[in-house]
């Protein structure tokens, strides 16, 4: 019994200084005496001892124009902590040792599995406990049943066992995931020209536009909102109650919109997105001023707003996909897949004023970045 006292007392002994010692991974290949560096014995009762521990280390795996970033769960030998007797039977121990280190890695897998389903960052620690626990407490039952590796029976039993698990459980799998159905987020900026028709093109000429718009996600619909901001020249005079515009003046149509998007094709690389909403464009002169005698006269009355319908496609065509499961940026630790696309679109705009009638046809080339919670598929 006190031989299973020390042993233990050794194990819960394993995680301490990790950082400040030499260690290689199970994947590296198989135990060898030289990975076995410091010096000591169990009171003569081992003639080995191997120092291993389950951890953790974030992982980036491309596929394609896909990233994966992971939370890989390690096994790993503690060189440092590990000692071999070279006077005892080196090949014997070897064996010994590779049967328990082999004993951690089905461990190490169990983890991983359980670490892809799980993307709130403060269950990782519980769930490596665990697994370190268990996976000590058979390499206990290994020592005790092969009488520390004499029992050369039992030792080949229990490595044909663990052959046999480390056969039929992945060495490592990324985790399967799907969108969620909770909110996602999405933003696109870029260049919007205008070209206007109607007793809008009578009086504006094209105008290059910046854009920026932002989104609220659900399934396949986008909720959208659009700031459109840019520059035009009146091509001919207007007045009206409002305004007094002259020839080659120059003017602000900025456009606020509200848009609602829905999906109707997707897949690797493209998806396709019709959309329809409303909008004003606000077009805007400026001040305007007047000299007399006296005193400085300012106009501030030049601008009118125009409320609008809009209608149109988007067109996106994905760059890179990024998928993270572990993430450490939202309070609610969600699992997400950001995906990076070059976004074109072509769409309608027409006036609801009974004063300018027409619209416009625009153009709009973005960079959009689509951020999607994901869940975990069994």
């Amino acid at each position: 019994m006190y031989r299973n006292l020390i042993f233990l007392f050794l194990l819960s002994f394993q995680g301490l200084n990790a950082q400040d010692t030499i260690s290689r991974d199970w994947k590296e290949g198989p135990l060898q005496v030289s990975d076995f560096h410091a010096t000591g014995s169990l009171f003569g009762l081992q003639a080995s001892f191997g120092s291993f521990e389950l951890s953790t280390q974030s992982y980036s795996e491309r596929f394609g124009d896909s990233i994966y970033k992971v939370l890989v769960v390690q096994n790993k030998i503690q060189n440092s902590l590990s000692w071999m007797d070279r006077s005892a039977d080196t090949s014997r121990m070897l064996d010994l040792q590779q049967a328990a280190f082999d004993l951690f890695e089905v461990y190490r897998r169990k983890a991983q599995i359980e670490v892809n389903q799980e993307s709130r960052g403060f269950n990782y620690p519980k769930i490596l406990s665990k697994y370190r626990y268990e996976a000590r407490m058979q390499v206990q039952r290994l020592m005790q049943e092969t009488d520390f590796g004499k029992d050369q029976k039992s030792l080949q039993k229990w490595k044909a066992d663990i052959a046999k698990e480390l056969a039929i459980s992945p060495h490592q799998v990324l985790p399967k995931v799907k969108e969620s159905d909770k909110l996602g987020l999405a933003l696109d900026f870029g260049a919007e020209p205008q070209f206007y028709f109607g007793e809008m093109g009578r009086l504006l000429n094209p105008s290059a536009n910046f854009t920026m718009g932002m989104a609220l996600k659900y399934r396949k619909f986008g909720f959208w909102g659009h700031l459109s901001v840019g520059q035009a020249t009146l091509k001919q005079g207007y007045s009206s109650d409002l305004v007094e515009w002259g020839k080659n003046r120059g003017m602000t149509p900025n456009r606020y919109a509200l848009s609602v998007s829905y999906e109707v094709l997707r897949n690797d690389k493209h998806s396709l997105h019709p959309f329809i909403g409303i909008a004003v464009i606000d077009l805007n002169a400026g001040y305007e001023h007047s000299y007399d005698e006296f005193e400085i006269n300012y106009h501030i009355n030049n601008y009118i707003q125009i409320p609008q319908w809009q209608f149109g496609l988007d067109y996106e065509f994905s760059v890179l996909n990024y998928f993270r499961t572990n993430n450490p940026y939202w309070v609610i630790n969600e699992a997400y897949q950001l995906r990076h696309s070059l976004k074109a679109s072509l769409f309608f705009a027409l006036n609801r004023n009974a004063e300018i009638q027409g619209g416009s046809i625009n153009f709009r080339i973005c960079y959009s970045m689509d951020q999607r919670p994901l869940s975990f598929k069994p």
